[in-house]
């Protein structure tokens, strides 16, 4: 069974009794700064327990295993912001997680993850280092594993954002959403399309890991071999083999935005709502701000996380 509008309410009906609506706010300031008539409003997935998106897919994942499944216990690879939220799920549903994170993850991200009492295993530097790990604890072990976006159950989780934006804002236009593995864009695009084929669905990469802008050039997946962005968590090196399709068919454009950019926009809204967003969680919001894209009625951004800790974030700022 595909990834589908029905599959992704289902999802929401299953992880609803987890999670509240996170909520969808008007950001007028910026209406005036880009003199738009169009109202622009902001999904505040920094609200989810986790400060995250992540949240949704991880309980989606977690509630659509067999029981024997959640017997062997769960094991994942993440750089933050997935093992946080796994980690949080498998507690709430008492399950034993192992979660890989690089051996340079944020600390903040390390510490958050912790408070959840998962098994935490730093190993490598690499999205492919840890995925290598997670196979090897999966084959020796018996866990059943995770992916952090290229998995079925986690996109349609993610996909449920989409549709509490669609009943809060029934007339949006345009979509931003920012894309790492494509989980998050992948769902939330799916739904839109098939709730109403209009809404122009934008995704956004950091330069310095913008595979999937030159995987659309080229027709194909692309992985990057070299990664630099301040955008930790959107570091993959080539979107999910399920999450390439659904964004082909569902994304309407892709804009790539700069670290520059990204830390004017995680200025711009501090200064203006007092809210703090880490790099990953302000691209769509900087695409907004920097891109020639014409609105032509009602869009959102979807602000993706808030993980970071307030001396990297006010160094980041400070330029602004």
């Amino acid at each position: 069974m595909t990834v589908n509008l029905a599959s992704i309410q289902q999802a929401h009906k299953r992880i609803t009794p987890y999670l509240a609506h996170t909520p969808l706010i008007r950001f007028q300031a910026l209406e005036e700064h880009l003199d738009t008539p169009h109202p622009i409003y902001l999904k505040c997935e920094h609200h989810q327990p986790t400060h995250t998106f992540k949240v949704r897919g991880a309980f989606n994942a977690l509630l659509s295993l067999k029981q024997e499944e959640r017997q062997k216990g769960i094991v994942t690879r993440s750089s933050g912001n997935f093992a946080q939220a796994v980690a949080y799920a498998a507690q709430k549903l008492s399950m034993h997680a192992k979660i890989v994170m690089p051996l340079d993850a944020p600390l903040i991200k390390q510490e958050r993850t912790k408070q959840f009492h998962p098994e935490l295993i730093l190993f490598g530097k690499t999205h492919e280092e840890g995925e290598e790990k997670v196979e090897e604890m999966k084959q020796e072990l018996g866990c059943v594993a995770l992916s952090p976006y290229d998995q079925k159950e986690v996109i349609e989780g993610q996909g449920t954002a989409a549709l509490e934006i669609y009943e809060a804002l029934p007339s949006i236009a345009h979509f931003f959403c920012p894309i790492g593995g494509g989980g998050l864009m992948s769902g939330c695009a799916t739904a839109f399309k098939s709730l109403n084929a209009s809404i122009q669905t934008i995704g956004i990469e950091p330069k310095g890991a913008q595979d999937y802008c030159l995987a659309r050039q080229k027709g194909e997946r692309f992985a990057l071999k070299e990664i630099e962005t301040i955008a930790d968590g959107l570091r993959a090196s080539q979107v999910g083999v399920l999450n390439w399709p659904l964004l082909q068919e569902h994304v309407d454009l892709v804009e790539v935005v700069s670290d520059a950019q990204i830390q004017f926009a995680m200025a711009f809204i501090y200064r203006a709502l007092n809210i703090v967003t880490e790099p990953s969680g302000a691209v769509s919001l900087a695409a907004l701000l920097f891109s020639k894209i014409a609105l032509k009625g009602p869009a959102v951004c979807l602000l993706s996380g808030a993980n970071i800790d307030s001396t990297n974030f006010h160094q980041l700022i400070s330029k602004n």
